[in-house]
């Protein structure tokens, strides 16, 4: 059941713990991208439905259709189509491998344009955090499962759009291939947390013509392929000519800053886009005090200038407060590190995000008016990196939040990081 609690005070709070008491070529390097191991074909579950469906009849003349959160759009050219036909999109759950950002399913998928149609697909800084921007590809699921990228993308960075031409519709979303990955991205004095670069296996045939499918994501570790590393802000790294590396952060803080970590790759044969061969990836490390929340809402910062926690048996609810008054409110069943899939707290292993900072309440949970009414929760999990006993607990979160106010279904992005004493 969805406890609606619209004021995210310590009170409302607080009843809620009681309730819950109750033409390019593929990305490589010299072979295969980055490790000594064959790309292996895989296939990935089909994502699940998310958030509003939007819906437009399009015939003969053309027209343009676009999500509710202005993410993707399909125009398609007058001609391409007989007769007027119900296109929708529909937000869904991101099965790519290393995927970025939001996916989406446009149908219908029978449709078979006379003419090109264009899709259209925007990102933001959240997605190239770890990634190399001009490394972006769309990517589309085929009828077996497997993730398929674009060759063909048409890439604007200054519009941070992607673009493609389709003469069918499927599941679409954005691949990069390489992410940067830090264990821990929230450490406090004397912490230290391992780093290393993850990539999507790719076949090593030297042309795939218009696409490249997608294999299995694992860990890089081709020392070939690795020319350095470079750190700014404070903090150092062990050895700044490995693959892997641990960083530590400063033995003493006296205030929150960032450190930004990079890591260069060489030898990818991108021709069409990559300077030089190269790929840079880029990840912040945020060096926090004990009481910290901060990250990014609806495309803008935010940081909460008092953090609190309260705890019933495995119910565990994490609130920040802004110096405007506003809440960032996580709710977690658990009691150890691990990730928290989104769903209702009252279920063990779940989580929940709720956040006021616009005014309206958004959620990683909503209902979809009907008929029939149903209950649907965000995709993506809440990460618990710390937990200790009487001590420290802290983490990293990201979210699509919605607002079903009134059944129009509306969505925000969240990301940030916390720390707090128990």
């Amino acid at each position: 059941m969805k406890i609606l609690c619209k004021e995210l005070s310590i009170a409302c709070t607080m009843a809620v713990l009681v309730a819950l008491g109750s033409c390019k070529k593929p990305i490589d390097d010299n072979g295969n991208p980055g490790t000594d191991e064959p790309y292996i074909p895989m296939t990935y579950p089909a994502g699940t439905p998310e958030g509003a469906v939007v819906q437009k009849s399009i015939g003969p003349a053309g027209g343009t259709i676009t999500s509710a959160d202005g993410k993707i759009s399909l125009s398609i050219p007058a001609g391409a189509v007989a007769a007027p036909t119900n296109f929708s999109i529909q937000p869904i759950s991101n099965t790519v491998p290393l995927g970025a950002g939001p996916s989406f399913r446009l149908l219908p998928d029978n449709v078979a344009f006379s003419k090109p149609a264009t899709i259209t697909l925007t990102y933001n800084d959240a997605i190239l955090d770890g990634r190399e921007e001009e490394a972006l590809d769309i990517a589309y699921q085929d009828n077996r499962g497997t993730w398929r990228a674009l060759n063909k993308t048409v890439q604007d960075t200054t519009a941070h759009t992607l673009t493609v031409q389709t003469t069918g519709l499927h599941d679409y979303s954005i691949t990069g291939y390489f992410l940067l990955r830090p264990l821990q991205s929230t450490l406090m004095a004397g912490e230290s947390t391992r780093i290393l670069v993850e990539r999507v296996s790719v076949p090593t045939t030297e042309e795939q013509g218009d696409e490249t499918p997608l294999g299995h994501a694992n860990q890089y570790t081709n020392e070939a392929g690795f020319e350095k590393w470079e750190i700014t802000g404070p903090g150092n790294i062990d050895d700044f000519l490995k693959v892997v590396v641990d960083y530590t952060a400063p033995s003493t803080i006296t205030e929150a800053s960032e450190t930004e970590i990079r890591v260069t790759l060489k030898n990818m044969r991108r021709p069409s886009r990559l300077v030089n061969k190269k790929i840079l990836l880029r990840r912040k490390i945020h060096i926090v005090k004990e009481n910290y929340m901060a990250g990014t809402y609806d495309g803008q910062p935010f940081s909460c200038v008092g953090v609190s926690v309260l705890i019933s048996g495995a119910n565990i609810m994490i609130q920040g407060v802004t110096a405007q008054g506003k809440s960032v409110l996580l709710l977690i069943n658990g009691s150890d590190v691990g990730s928290f899939p989104y769903g209702n707290p009252t279920q063990s292993g779940k989580s929940e995000i709720r956040c006021n900072i616009s005014g309206d309440v958004y959620e990683t949970v909503y209902t979809e008016c009907g008929p029939p009414s149903i209950t649907k929760y965000a995709s993506g999990s809440l990460s618990l990196g710390r937990f200790q006993s009487g001590g420290i607990i802290g983490g990293d979160f990201q979210a699509t939040l919605y607002d079903d106010s009134g059944c129009a279904i509306k969505t925000k992005e969240i990301s940030g990081s916390f720390s707090a004493r128990k």
